[in-house]
């Protein structure tokens, strides 16, 4: 069959051989089974390049898929190049005020408007200083006219809290306790820090009914798993003493840029992460 035209003309061999004066039943049996295998590679060659076609049309979609990722994620990287072109146009101004205002300040008139500013200002923080203090001793006093009632109708024969002697060796303890700090189930991430102290701050936080997250700032974690955590948080704490510049300086971008609340601490102790606390509470 092969012989009489190949493979690609196998039908009108078959049919050209049937029809020939000497066939006779042997041969036309035996043409019958060659036509028999030839359809069968036939259908064969033909199931395997439908099964390619479908494998390549697959392939074509995923390359597809990928290409619009590829080109949504360069969008997205030209709005960012754009952010940033802004940014450093608005530092460059920023730098030349600050050079012309550093400038203005090394003249001698200068230097003393500047020294006059700065001791009225001096002047109006040590009056703010008193009036705070002043605020914060009326509130004591409002805190226990509030709790007078309620103590006396608790506890009838009991001296009031203002009228029991205070040792004068210890006057911090006539001082109303500070309350602790309130985050409302807010996610606080940390950013930087000492690695021993890392469970005490999840302590401090989650004791301020806060969620903690963490990252070391770049030491031993990878600064590109920084903006996912930047995102995801409602607050960030900077611990600037233990961290290193590249995620210091992001984490201020960031923050000011999307206006997330921010503390950056100068001081990595437990005590000072407390007070970063209160202050994102507030």
């Amino acid at each position: 069959m092969a012989r009489l035209g190949g493979r690609g003309h196998a039908v009108e061999a078959y049919w050209a051989a049937l029809t020939h004066p000497a066939c006779d039943a042997a041969i036309e049996e035996t043409l019958a089974s060659e036509i028999h295998m030839v359809a069968h590679d036939l259908f064969a060659e033909r199931r395997a390049a439908a099964r390619r076609i479908r494998g390549l049309e697959a392939e074509i979609g995923a390359l597809r898929g990928e290409s619009t990722g590829a080109q949504h994620r360069v969008a997205a990287l030209r709005r960012e190049t754009s952010g940033l072109r802004d940014e450093a146009v608005a530092a460059r101004r920023d730098t030349a005020a600050a050079r012309a205002e550093c400038d203005r300040l090394r003249s001698g008139e200068a230097a003393s408007a500047t020294q006059a500013k700065l001791a009225a200002a001096a002047d109006e923080l040590n009056a703010a200083r008193a009036e705070i203090e002043d605020l914060r001793r009326a509130l004591r006093r409002a805190e226990r006219e509030k709790a007078r009632p309620l103590e006396r109708a608790m506890h009838p024969g009991a001296t009031p809290p203002e009228e029991r002697p205070v040792p004068a060796e210890a006057p911090a303890a006539a001082a109303a306790p500070t309350a602790p700090a309130n985050l409302g189930s807010a996610r606080v991430l940390c950013v930087g820090g000492r690695k021993r102290l890392v469970p005490l701050y999840r302590d401090a936080v989650e004791s301020a009914r806060g969620e903690f997250a963490h990252h070391d700032g770049g030491i031993e974690d990878n600064i590109t798993r920084l903006p996912t955590l930047l995102g995801s948080a409602d607050a960030v704490i900077c611990l600037a003493a233990d961290c290193g510049h590249q995620a210091y300086y992001a984490v201020k971008r960031y923050c000011k840029r999307y206006g997330k609340p921010c503390a950056l601490l100068g001081n990595s102790s437990v005590h000072s992460l407390a007070q970063g606390l209160k202050e994102l509470a507030r």
